[in-house]
């Protein structure tokens, strides 16, 4: 618990001051004031009764005076800043030096580009199968060549169906694992996976590998899920699925799911009855996070005829999640798409992807992104990139300096102008913007939701002579 008294010693450096251009609020039914700043992440509740001081505080009109323990709070946690704070600026250089560093190396790997599954929504062309001995050495070489260079290191399984290359898995998991430890390189793997092939004793051994988040889809009821995503000969995933989803969770290991589930007009009449299936079938256990996303026309041939929410996706998608948690089930957070951690690699000036055959890409969804784009260059056998730096720039370049509406919008910090998702970016269109952006009240009324009573950082600030009140602050990991 934080006291007043620890602010004692802040001293500010001006007596006039501005809101940040980042901020963003609004109310919560109890009165408080829920503010939100899109730069630095920081998310606090001010009751009612402290709610009208600190629309003062933070008025665009700008504050002339001294700071009593509320501003404090505010300027020390970057809603309130000193009138001579160039945030545009500010945010150029953590832009910068975020985006172009070389001492990260974010790697997606394809073990394999071919597919046991054929979800309807699907775009991936299924052109090549599993990821040849040669590319797989000459990954390895890369590594060595770079690893000293490095402070982080992350990787991404993904596909087609990674596990259909799982000896790939098996044999580069470790290698980078143990790379990474010998050279003191900060560490982070995960996979991507319909979950069908993902026995016990696979998960078991990725997660002695390292790789410990999964990201598994079931898109609700079996008749749903069995129909969107079939097998290749048509046949049904479900069960296979939820088997192993249910030995996950007998098992003792750390690891997270998130456990994605694709909505549309044909599956979300049967949602509840889904929620409470994985109720009883995983007990709850928090390792198995609910991520519900709107199904999209994602660039496959059956996008003409998907039964997809348009407009009021994000509200259905609020709903869901409302419902859902509800009833016991442990869903994502509601703030992660705005903590400005969700960062598309392909605008990181070492985020690749290498395919099965040692192309290097952009986009993972490259069945429906143009090839003259996407791809970038080749793995060379001897562990060097044969890189098209033209066509690898497009997808770094700080797209929101060429956009007006996008330097101005509160939002740029996590967008960064179109940049969560780059492909329009870089196909020469401009992006609507997200729908995140365009819901974050509610967004915000939902994490209040979720998370008032877990709120754990309390600090007492003097309103006025001889009251006291308390600022909640949820915690920075949620």
């Amino acid at each position: 618990m934080l006291e007043t008294s620890q602010y004692a010693s802040v001293v500010t450096t001006s007596k006039r001051y501005k809101p940040s251009r980042f901020n963003v609020h609004t109310m919560a039914p109890d009165g408080s004031l829920i503010l939100f700043n899109t730069y630095n992440g920081h998310c606090c509740v001010i009751p009612q009764e402290g709610s009208r001081q600190a629309t003062v505080l933070l008025s665009q009109r700008g504050f002339e005076g001294e700071l009593n323990a509320l501003g404090l709070y505010l300027w020390q946690n970057g809603h309130l800043l000193d009138t001579n704070v160039n945030e545009n600026l500010r945010w150029d250089l953590a832009y910068g030096m975020q985006h172009y560093r070389t001492d990260h190396l974010s790697l997606v790997l394809f073990p394999s580009e071919e597919c046991n599954f054929r979800c309807q929504y699907c775009s991936q062309p299924f052109e090549h199968g599993t990821m040849s001995p040669i590319v797989v050495e000459s990954i390895k070489k890369l590594l060595q060549k770079r690893i000293t260079k490095l402070s982080r290191l992350e990787i991404a399984w993904f596909g087609g169906e990674p596990l259909l290359g799982y000896e790939v898995i098996a044999e580069l998991a470790p290698f980078f694992s143990n790379i990474a430890r010998a050279n003191e390189v900060a560490y982070n793997t995960n996979i991507t996976t319909n979950g069908y092939m993902l026995t016990s004793e696979r998960a078991r051994n990725l997660i002695q590998w390292g790789v410990s988040q999964f990201q598994i889809t079931v898109d609700g009821m079996p008749e749903d899920h069995n129909r969107s995503r079939p097998l290749k000969d048509g046949g049904e995933t479900f069960d296979t699925i939820m088997s192993n989803l249910q030995d996950m969770h007998e098992m003792d290991e750390p690891f997270e799911v998130r456990l994605r589930l694709n909505f549309d007009k044909d599956n979300i009449h049967s949602l509840d009855q889904y929620f409470e299936l994985i109720r009883e079938r995983l007990e709850g256990d928090p390792r198995f996070l609910l991520a519900l996303t709107p199904v999209g026309a994602w660039g496959g041939p059956n996008d003409s005829t998907l039964h997809m929410y348009t407009d009021d996706s994000m509200k259905c998608q609020v709903e869901l999640g409302d419902r859902a948690q509800s009833m016991g089930i442990p869903i994502e957070p509601a703030m992660r798409l705005t903590k400005g951690r969700v960062v598309c690699f392909a605008t990181l000036a070492g985020g690749l992807i290498i395919g099965a055959d040692g192309r290097l890409l952009k986009c993972t969804n490259h069945g429906a992104f143009p090839n003259e784009l996407n791809s970038v260059g080749r793995l060379r056998e001897d562990g060097y990139l044969d890189l098209q730096k033209e066509i690898s720039s497009k997808w770094i370049l700080p797209y929101y300096n060429l956009d007006t509406k996008c330097k101005r919008c509160f939002y740029l910090p996590i967008c960064r102008g179109g940049m969560m998702c780059p492909s329009a970016r870089v196909r020469g269109l401009t992006p609507d913007c997200p729908r995140e952006k365009t819901h974050i009240r509610s967004i915000l009324l939902q994490y209040w939701e979720a998370r008032r009573e877990e709120i754990t950082t309390t600090i007492h600030v003097s309103v006025s002579s001889g009251e006291q009140l308390e600022v909640r602050s949820p915690n920075s990991d949620s």
